[in-house]
């Protein structure tokens, strides 16, 4: 965000000083005039698009809720541009015009030479605001510089803040410093010296800047100025320089500390103004990047024991240490490769000596089976000597098979334990290779632990201590920072500061690691669970802040005041009590009477409360205060006279008590009110781009209905239209569930939409844009309906949470023009639909008469069919045209004009006499069809375009919410109806139908007359509340009988 405003500083810059370049000319241009008024013209458009620029920055703070004195000057310089545009420019402009025209009558125009004249003075004094301009932007940009470069000051004093702390806290003595405390204090010397001079240049350049701006609204600069004065910054920075020089670094850290913290808040003062709620988002910020930080050093806290610290190498190791370690690791290869190496070989020779095995007890297989097939041959030749001999044979190499199988089985088994044992005597040999190198390496580190792994722990240790330390002071700062906008956070974040520096002391005391460890973490866990404590009350805290960002700070501050004030006199006659008692018990008569003054204090005190609580009409905290009040008098009388008064006391305090809880509720019902109001502003936010697109999606719909001569509409263009319904009639059903539990009449008006969406987008996938049309009118204007429901809530709620009515008069005026715009452009409608409306009237009567000419042709001439189907057809067309449905009556002028061509002329003397012939009828017929398709053309259609210009003049105060805001509800609920209706016209008129085109016209006009009166009355100073009974005497009847009367003569009149 800063980022880009600085851009457009910079963009604003350059334009400014380019209209500067441009205007820079004698008081008698040596150019032409129409020059000069073109080049006017040119620098007019420039400042109108540098505002617009500006426009988007404003926009861009709201939205991200910035404010502050940055905003207010963008607003101020933005004004001033648009006046110059609109008036100032302009003025100039058409002087420069006047004159060119004077100087073509006459060139030595007197007349031309006075404008020339006037025109250059006004020039003379567009500059002159334009260098304003330039030295307002160049100031913020200087500020905006100047906040950047001091809190970066503040960085590096607290770099060196950190440095000597780091260094006073250790061993340091500072009568015999080391080498390396000698370099580490000459180095803080040299940055403190560096911060110094920088330090004294940013204040002079401070100086400056307020010289510059004095008189300006925006006193950042003086107060930083002064700020720096009353902190003595140039002092304490000096100071720290000679208590650095003179080794005295404790004192030295506390000036650079209150050197850091100057800058600091001298940089949060040239900063641009920030909100409670923005400063509370920052801190969070700040807060959760410290709780991550402390939770980095716990983690490292937990691994300051751990004895495997760090991963040992051997090049830790010593040189003739290392040499053995690389002999062990060579023997432990080579035991592997001569196990791999021999392991294989085995396994080699087993797979051959199974394969021979395998061989053999196949092959006895094979001549056993040839055996078997050998005695069946002779069986079958009944040879008993063969078979005899084959059966002896066959058992013989059944033996052979079986010696072979228990031999392979044999020998496998005696394989497997070879390679086994084998197997065993190789990582035999590779596991005491192993032992010797894991001996070897065990022992070197071991000696390694012993020498080095203390020091590197140590040094841990002290680097956790130091980063533990850096921590305390940060979150001791951002403490401070939230002191005003949030105590109860900022005392919460300031328990975890000794904590951390506990447990800072506990990491570099002189003892064991694991003892410091012991002591260090306990404290970083707790000051942890003091971190998160405050983390989660002020992301609380923000939330709450957020929900009632709608109610005016003063009504929600003023009641926390009320009750911050009654707690405090409570805690007063609290103290009293206990004081008379005191009194009372020693028999101190004396001091119980001087009592009485401080009991009559107290009681005007919560006279005042009692005034303030009536004033907020918080009536039964006031009824409890005014007891109160009449239980202190009857105490003051009774400690005037020397008596102690217990019992009145008491019932002081427990009436106090009372108001406080009732003060408190009243709180919890504000704050719940806020959210509902923050619900409505939600839901309404949601609302406006469905109706945006919905608007959108109307205008697409109606402009896909193909017209008389087109194609049909196009498949794919109708099914994109269709989707495109169908997902905002999903998102209208979704928002219409959401409304239910808030506004039980948004979501009726919700899911009518909703239904009405549904029916369109099933028309507009059938390919029927036309029937579609009218639903999605209806759906607009059910959506505009819910709309003003919600903004008619969220208005009475506001009310009644103390919001004053925004009736801003800019924005009242910006709504009347926009409605006098409309209000132009639906009249200018009006009157091309009542002139379509007279000329339809007329191509009616033509028609009919035409109708009748054809009618009675046919009835004489009944064998001729044509003639009769174009009879008909010129008839429905001329009721058609009465219908004021010129699409219709255009398509059966086309079905008459095809019949008439088809129908036979008359033939025979006398016959047709009187009557005319069917191309006569015919030659009519297009003549009345050509009129009637310029009328749709350029009558009926035509109006489609100022009725969307209406619509476009009162969408920007329709669906912006800031505009809504600052007009009465009544208003924006006619201003919906007139837009809905507008809507429906618009597509009546594109659709070439006149007669309903012109009935939703009418009723846009009445809304929008409705709009422009309370809009009126709002600028009157008559809101509704005020003219409330008015309202009722006189707007009912005069709005029944003046709107009736009224609407329906000129209706009538204009008909005809």
């Amino acid at each position: 965000m800063l980022m880009k405003l600085q851009s457009i500083h910079q963009l604003f810059v350059a334009l400014i000083l380019s209209l500067l370049l441009t205007n820079s000319f004698g008081a008698f241009p040596q150019n032409s005039l129409l020059n000069q008024e073109r080049k006017q013209q040119r620098i007019k458009d420039s400042t109108e698009r540098t505002g617009e620029q500006l426009d988007s920055l404003i926009d861009e703070f709201n939205r991200n809720g910035l404010a502050g004195s940055d905003l207010e000057v963008i607003k101020a310089i933005r004004t001033v541009l648009g006046n110059l545009s609109k008036e100032q420019m302009k003025e100039i402009v058409g002087l420069l015009n006047g004159a060119r025209e004077d100087t073509l009558q006459d060139i030595n125009s007197p007349a031309a030479s006075a404008k020339i004249l006037t025109a250059f003075a006004g020039q003379k004094g567009v500059i002159v605001q334009l260098r304003r301009i330039l030295l307002e932007y160049q100031s913020q940009v200087a500020l905006f510089d100047l906040a950047r470069f001091v809190k970066e000051l503040g960085d590096r004093q607290t770099s060196n803040l950190h440095e000597a702390i780091t260094l006073s806290s250790s061993n340091f003595v500072p009568g015999s410093p080391t080498r390396s405390e000698e370099i580490s204090i000459q180095l803080q010397y040299t940055e403190q010296e560096a911060l110094a001079g920088e330090v004294s240049s940013i204040l002079k350049r401070l100086s400056q800047i307020a010289e510059m701006t004095k008189g300006s609204p925006d006193q950042r600069p003086n107060k930083a100025q002064q700020h720096a004065s009353d902190s003595r910054l140039s002092e304490n920075i000096l100071k720290a320089i000679d208590e650095i020089k003179g080794k005295r670094l404790m004192s030295a850290v506390s000036f650079e500390k209150t050197s850091r913290d100057s800058l600091w808040k001298m940089a949060k003062i040239l900063e641009a103004e920030k909100g409670e709620l923005e400063q509370m988002v920052e801190a969070l910020e700040k807060l959760e990047n410290i709780i991550d930080k402390e939770t980095e050093i716990r983690k490292s806290t937990e691994k300051l024991s751990e004895k495997n610290q760090e991963k040992l190498e051997k090049e830790k190791f010593p040189e003739h240490i290392r040499r053995r370690i690389d002999q062990l690791e060579k023997a432990v290869k080579f035991r592997e490769f001569e196990r791999g190496e021999r392991m294989e070989e085995l396994e080699e020779m087993e797979k051959i000596e199974q394969n021979a095995l395998d061989s053999q007890e196949k092959i006895f297989e094979n001549e056993i089976e040839k055996k078997k097939s050998q005695l069946t041959d002779a069986k079958e030749t009944n040879n008993d000597a063969l078979i005899k001999n084959l059966e002896n044979q066959l058992k013989q190499r059944e033996r052979q098979l079986e010696r072979a199988e228990q031999n392979k089985e044999r020998r496998t088994k005696q394989l497997a334990a070879e390679l086994e044992r084998e197997n065993k005597v190789l990582n035999s040999r590779v596991e005491q290779a192993t032992k010797r190198l894991e001996q070897a390496f065990d022992q070197a580190s071991k000696q390694y632990v012993e020498n080095r792994l203390r020091t590197e722990a140590e040094n841990k240790s002290l680097e956790l201590a130091k980063k533990q330390g850096e921590l305390a002071d940060l979150t001791d700062f951002l403490a401070d920072e939230l002191s005003e906008v949030a105590p109860s956070i900022s005392e919460a974040i300031k328990k975890s500061t000794p904590e951390m520096q506990a447990a800072r002391d506990a990491l570099k005391e002189n003892s064991s690691i694991d003892e410091r460890r012991e002591k260090a973490l306990p404290r970083e866990v707790t000051a942890l669970e003091n971190l998160d404590e405050a983390r989660n009350a002020l992301i609380d805290k923000i939330s709450e802040s957020e929900a009632i960002a709608e109610v005016p700070s003063e009504k929600i501050q003023e009641l926390e005041d009320l009750l911050a004030e009654v707690k405090e006199i409570r805690k007063e006659e609290e103290e009293l009590k206990s004081i008379t008692k005191e009194a009372a018990d020693n028999t101190n008569i004396e001091k119980i009477q001087e009592k009485s003054a401080d009991q009559a204090e107290i009681e005007g005190k919560t006279a005042e409360a009692t005034s303030t609580a009536s004033e907020q009409e918080l009536t039964e905290a006031a009824a409890s205060l005014a007891e109160a009040m009449a239980a202190m008098a009857e105490a003051g009388a009774d400690l005037a006279a020397g008596e102690n008064s217990p019992d009145a006391q008491q019932n002081a305090i427990n009436k106090l008590a009372d108001a406080e809880e009732a003060i408190s509720e009243e709180i919890e019902k504000l704050k719940d009110a806020a959210q509902e109001l923050a619900n409505l502003n939600d839901l309404i936010e949601k609302l406006e781009p469905i109706i945006e697109e919905q608007k959108d999606l109307n205008e697409s719909t109606a402009e896909s209905i193909p017209q008389d001569g087109e194609d049909k509409i196009n498949t794919e263009d109708s099914n994109q239209l269709a989707d495109a319904q169908k997902d905002l009639q999903e998102q209208t059903n979704e928002l219409a569930k959401d409304a239910s539990s808030t506004s039980e009449k948004a979501s009726n008006e919700l899911s009518e939409a909703s239904d009405k969406q549904s029916t369109a987008s099933d028309d507009l996938a059938s390919g029927e844009p036309a029937s579609a049309a009218p639903d999605q009118s209806a759906a607009l204007n059910d959506l505009n309906e819910a709309k003003a429901a919600l903004e008619k809530q969220a208005s009475e709620l506001a009310e009644a949470l103390g919001q004053e009515s925004i009736n801003d008069p800019s924005a009242l005026s910006e709504a009347a023009a926009a409605i006098a715009e409309a209000q132009a452009s639906v009249s200018e409608a009006q009157e091309q639909l009542a002139a379509a409306e007279s000329a339809a009237n007329e191509l009616a009567e033509r028609q009919k008469i035409l109708a009748e000419a054809v009618g009675e042709a046919s009835t004489n001439s009944p064998v001729d069919p044509a003639l009769a189907q174009s009879a008909i057809a010129t008839e429905i067309a001329a009721k058609e045209l009465s219908f004021g449905d010129l699409k219709g009556a255009l398509e059966q002028m086309e079905n008459a004009q095809n019949a008439l061509s088809e129908a036979q002329d008359p033939s025979g003397e006398g016959q047709g006499e009187g009557q005319g012939t069917p191309s006569e009828f015919q030659d009519e017929q297009r003549a009345i069809q050509e009129l009637t398709e310029q009328l749709a053309n350029a009558g009926v259609s035509a109006a489609s375009a100022p009725l969307g210009q209406a619509s476009d003049a009162i969408s920007p105060i329709t669906n912006n919410a800031q505009s809504s805001n600052a007009l009465p509800p009544s208003a924006l609920s006619a201003l919906s109806q007139a837009q809905g209706a507008l809507g429906e016209a618009q597509n009546s008129a594109s659709s070439g139908q006149g007669s309903p085109a012109q009935g939703s016209s009418e009723q846009a006009a009445a809304s929008l007359s409705e709009a422009a009166a309370a809009v009126a009355l709002a600028q009157a100073g008559l809101g509704e509340g005020q003219g409330e009974g008015q309202g009722e005497g006189q707007g009912e009847g005069q709005g029944e009988g003046q709107g009736e009367g009224q609407g329906e003569g000129q209706g009538e009149g204009q008909g005809e």
